[in-house]
């Protein structure tokens, strides 16, 4: 009982040290969907690099992912890597690979099976992963999420919306469960082209 209560406690602490109250070692998000293209925006403090790139998503028309140097704009001292998604929905191809959770080998959250085609590239020194199927696309970023040196201790998610307020998705904050598993930050979004699925994210 004393665990768990401290557990809650480091968790309410977590949640109360960082910005928009949720992720440690993560600032400044911001996903969402506008005329059919998904837009994701984070910037990771524990990962620093010097210099930076924008480059296209492999077998991702039009799509494009940049990673840089965070450079703050409101005077203050943060220091990060900011990661910037850009993919038009309407754009997304028939894909043909191998069906694969997590990188770790843990389940994708709120996936039936919890695996989804998925591929992978480089940009930085970094892996992003992405995962396609018939009415599912998501991105994969493995990043140290801690604060302080404390670690996200669970899951935690946020829904997506479109310009018209439609749920569209939801973001996680994927916790390491062990040496061998990677945390990071995955968007899901089910309902491909603002075509609503009731039970996608149930």
């Amino acid at each position: 009982m004393i665990s768990k209560i401290v557990s809650a406690l480091v968790f309410a602490a977590l949640l109360s040290s960082c910005d928009n109250g949720s992720i440690p070692g993560v600032q400044n998000y911001d996903f969402s969907v506008k005329n059919n293209h998904l837009f994701a925006d984070f910037v990771a403090t524990t990962l620093q690099l010097q210099v930076g790139a924008t480059l296209p998503i492999p077998n991702l028309k039009g799509a494009t992912v940049g990673v840089n140097p965070y450079l703050p704009t409101d005077g203050s001292n943060t220091k990060g890597t900011i990661f910037s998604f850009d993919v038009d929905l309407t754009q997304l191809p028939n894909v043909n690979y191998a069906v694969a959770g997590l990188p770790d080998g843990r389940a994708l959250p709120d996936v039936s099976g919890g695996q989804l085609p998925r591929w992978n590239f480089e940009i930085q020194n970094i892996q992003i992963y992405v995962y396609l199927a018939d009415g599912a696309f998501s991105i994969f970023v493995p990043i140290d999420l801690t604060s302080d040196g404390v670690a996200l201790p669970m899951m935690l998610s946020q829904e997506i919306d479109d310009d018209r307020g439609n749920l569209v998705g939801k973001v996680y904050a994927i916790p390491q469960a062990g040496g061998t598993t990677q945390s990071g930050l995955l968007v899901l979004l089910p309902f491909i082209r603002s075509t609503p699925s009731e039970e996608a994210l149930n």
